[in-house]
């Protein structure tokens, strides 16, 4: 019987391993996609980012999608990282986790700008999650 339950426990152990494993290299992969977006000048490198988020599959690239989309999707100036702005216009918000990541001013960040073209590369990319 201990035996028994030493193995299921055992079992669940590698399982939650297994999870967390998952779960961080979703999280290298989203980042990795958000980083795409600094690849090229202009619209290409946001092209460039939809694309791989897109890519990915995943649903949690789901917001940063949609705040491109808004209007709310930041790139710092400093670093080259991307950011979600929430609507009081100061926050910045990670697009991977949701974690406060501090918060900006206009000269901290660059707002990432859409046209036409790239709002149906976001829908096909939503409705591909």
């Amino acid at each position: 019987m201990v035996r028994h339950l030493a193995k299921r426990f055992l079992i669940l152990i590698v399982l939650a391993f297994a999870a967390v494993n998952a779960a961080l290299a979703d999280e290298a992969a989203l980042r990795a996609a958000l980083a795409k977006f600094n690849e090229g000048e202009g619209y290409a490198g946001i092209e460039a980012g939809v694309d791989a988020l897109g890519a990915t599959g995943d649903p949690a690239a789901a917001g940063a999608l949609n705040a491109l989309s808004e209007g709310l999707l930041f790139k710092r100036k400093s670093d080259g990282a991307i950011f979600i702005n929430d609507a009081s216009g100061t926050k910045l918000i990670d697009p991977v986790t949701g974690a406060d990541a501090g918060t900006m001013t206009s000269a901290d960040v660059e707002k990432l700008k859409i046209k036409n073209s790239i709002r149906r590369k976001i829908g096909a990319a939503l409705s591909g999650m």
